[in-house]
């Protein structure tokens, strides 16, 4: 089916559009890695050489995707594009939150780290599922999945929220509990269990609830 030439003009400008904005992150990403590669050749450092390694597959990743949006947005350029999004959505979050914590609290930001990896995995969720399937409707893109393997998916990830917003919660728990008992007095049993039990019935409500909202089959594959 052609598309009228103002929707194919806005298809055509958007996708070259994030191909030149991933051609100038791989590009970033390629001289991070030569520059760490350089670094570690004349430092012998093992350290700035493994560091070198996923600069250089993230900006083959960003270059390959680049090449393909220009070509013209499919299905495989979203999936990429996807990925892409939520690996730099997690790592500018988790530095900008662990900045934000280091500013709060110093001394306990350790405590902290377990609720910084939930929100930052959150963020990349959220950056992954918009860029597959909001940005391909925007480019006219059906991004047919088969459901089975897009709910699997879905509980994984929702997995690994769940545990850490356990971790999270936990973490903040016993640090509340750390700060109001005196020194000298006995551990209370009941709070330590409820240190443990509380956040995990939080992270199990809230993986139950994610799974129901993003893991429904769609009407259409409905038995």
């Amino acid at each position: 089916m052609t598309l009228p030439l103002t929707e194919n003009f806005r298809v055509k400008v958007i996708s070259r559009g994030i191909a030149f904005a991933l051609l100038g992150l791989g590009a970033i990403s390629f001289w991070m890695a030569g520059t760490s590669l350089s670094g570690s050749v004349s430092s012998k450092s093992l350290f700035l050489l493994i560091f070198a390694v996923p600069f250089f597959i993230f900006s083959y990743f960003n270059l390959r995707d680049a090449y393909l949006m220009w070509i013209g947005p499919s299905v495989s350029a979203m999936n990429h594009l996807a990925w892409i999004v939520a690996v730099l959505v997690f790592i500018i979050s988790g530095v900008l939150l662990n900045d934000l914590f280091d500013s709060l609290n110093k001394q306990h930001v350790h405590r902290l780290e377990l609720l910084g990896e939930f929100l930052s995995l959150c963020a990349a969720g959220a950056g992954f599922y918009l860029t597959k399937y909001k940005l391909s409707f925007l480019l006219n893109i059906q991004m047919n999945e088969d459901w089975s393997k897009r709910a699997s998916a879905w509980r994984t990830y929702f997995t690994w929220l769940a545990f850490f917003l356990w971790g999270g919660i936990g973490a903040a728990w016993f640090e509340y509990e750390k700060k109001t008992t005196q020194q000298g007095d006995d551990k209370n049993v009941l709070l330590v269990l409820l240190g443990v039990i509380v956040p995990l019935a939080v992270a199990i409500v809230f993986y139950y609830t994610c799974t129901a909202i993003f893991c429904r089959r769609p009407k259409d594959q409905e038995e």
